[in-house]
């Protein structure tokens, strides 16, 4: 794509140095916002000996010239910009970069990294002591500043300080100026359903030959892994359109990411120029989730370690109550200390159906029937009053294993709680807790589980509340059974295995 390039070069007597700059484009060109630089090579040396970083507006077809400051008065009536600085000579490269420092090769004058002795060519079409001008059939610049250069090719020759055609420049056709762009054509991808997202590369400007444009990938997401295809770019935008799209799929995986981002960002090319959008990002929405297992949830302890905390588990429904349901692992982690069932607030009816596997998100809390001031015990919960919450992932499934008591697990028979030499809240904490040895940690230890009482033995009539109290297997093990078939208190014994 044309660009700038050099027109002139003199190289003459003393400081009678300068260097003409062409503007074969369809449009000014801001040289300190485009990031235009020239740098000299001195000696066969690889760095830049000298940068000038340009500055002022080129109009289209127009040039600019860069003079040595101490160079003769005809040179300077014609310079638009001076430096002071040791200039080259005729064995010196010359470099016209776009974009500063690290930005790209337009034109160039010499071999980088080679010294010629004096100069590079011969007689007047030689880089010492000589003006060299542009051929006019030339209309974009060298960009390879490596490779070897004979200025006879390109160039033509004039005797030292030929001043005369300095300030003008009438070959290399002035061509109307490609503009590249890129956007976000749908910016919201996802791994749900693999839905794509879509960059789309623009162009304005010429669009009779297919152009090339350079891009790097950047942004959180790994490019291969998390979306496909595998960019290796560049992208081709083909002769006679004026854009080309990117789609990228992303892939449902199974890990926990959260949403990641694909950026591109577009580089400078020597076929085209930058717009103003150079960046675009997609962003890809993650469709996994970190499950927190009921049993983690509900913690050896009468209170919930995430008390306050959003989480999101599974687990497959045991039973359905008028403002929520029970919900238990379907496999457990077989620690006794930790209840594998839960009571999922809901406020209203649920729709869910005993049997089936349900995931579901909400706020650890802990209810207390009528408040804390009744000292009663808290059930652990999670509460999930949006239908949202709750998610069905199948139905029909067998309802996990109920714990038979007397037989699986056998209540204690004379402890209620023993773990502080004084009294203390157990919702608080400070104590041991002992499923094994204390009545309150065992039945705390099955929360929200299903439990069988197998053979049941009535201890008492039934109370004003229609409950009667039960010990398990025929009393089995029960400790102050009287002979009328009631169970009584002891100051050593206060019957916790009473149900």
């Amino acid at each position: 794509m044309a660009d700038l390039f050099f027109s002139e070069y003199i190289e003459g007597s003393s400081n009678n140095k300068a260097l003409e700059i062409f503007n074969s484009t369809g449009a000014a060109i801001d040289l300190a916002a485009d990031g235009y630089i020239v740098q000299m090579y001195f000696n066969g040396s690889t760095t830049a000996g000298l940068t000038i970083n340009l500055a002022g507006t080129v109009a289209p077809g127009d040039v600019f010239v860069l003079a040595q400051s101490a160079a003769s008065a005809t040179i300077l009536a014609q310079a638009d910009q001076t430096n002071g600085a040791g200039w080259f000579n005729g064995d010196d490269a010359i470099v016209l970069r776009k974009g500063g420092a690290a930005g790209i090769v337009i034109d160039s004058i010499g071999q980088i990294g080679f010294d010629p002795g004096t100069e590079w060519g011969t007689g007047l079409t030689s880089t010492a002591d000589n003006t060299l001008r542009r051929k006019t059939s030339i209309t974009t610049g060298d960009t390879n500043p490596l490779d070897a250069f004979d200025p006879s090719v390109e160039w033509e020759g004039f005797a030292t300080d030929t001043f005369d055609d300095l300030g003008r420049y009438t070959g290399g056709a002035v061509s109307d100026g490609v503009t590249v762009a890129i956007a976000a054509l749908d910016p919201n991808a996802a791994e749900a359903n693999q839905d794509p997202g879509t960059f789309r590369l623009s162009r304005t400007g010429d669009t009779t030959t297919a152009l090339t444009v350079s891009y790097t990938i950047g942004g959180t997401a790994t490019n291969g892994t998390d979306y496909t295809p595998n960019l290796t770019g560049p992208a081709v935008i083909a002769a006679g359109q004026t854009s080309v799209d990117i789609t990228l799929t992303p892939v449902d995986d199974d890990l926990v990411e959260g949403s990641e981002t694909v950026v591109l960002t577009l580089v400078q090319g020597a076929d085209y120029n930058l717009g103003a959008g150079t960046s675009a990002t997609v962003t890809i929405a993650d469709n996994d989730f970190s499950l927190t297992r009921i049993y983690t949830i509900q913690g050896a302890a009468h209170r919930s370690p995430l008390v306050g905390q959003t989480v999101t588990t599974v687990g497959i429904v045991t039973a359905v109550d008028a403002n929520g349901y029970y919900l238990q692992d379907a496999t457990g982690d077989g620690d006794i200390t930790t209840s594998d069932g839960i009571f999922v607030f809901t406020s209203s009816r649920p729709t869910v159906q005993v049997g089936s596997e349900v995931q579901v998100s909400g706020v650890v809390s802990e209810f207390i029937p009528g408040g804390a001031s009744t000292g009663n015990l808290s059930t652990t919960q999670i509460t999930a009053t949006n239908p949202s919450a709750t998610t069905t992932l199948s139905t029909g499934n067998a309802l996990p294993a109920a714990v038979v008591l007397g037989v699986d697990r056998t209540p204690p028979t004379q402890v209620i709680d023993n773990d502080q030499a004084t009294a203390y809240n157990v919702l608080q904490g400070g104590g041991t807790f002992d499923p094994a040895a204390d009545g309150l940690d065992f039945y705390e230890s099955l929360e929200g589980m299903r439990v069988i009482i197998k053979d049941a033995l009535a201890v008492s009539g039934t109370n004003g509340f229609g409950e009667i109290f039960t010990v398990a297997n025929n009393g089995a093990g029960a400790t102050g059974l009287s002979d009328r078939g009631t169970l009584n208190i002891a100051p050593n014994d206060f019957n916790p295995e009473r149900i």
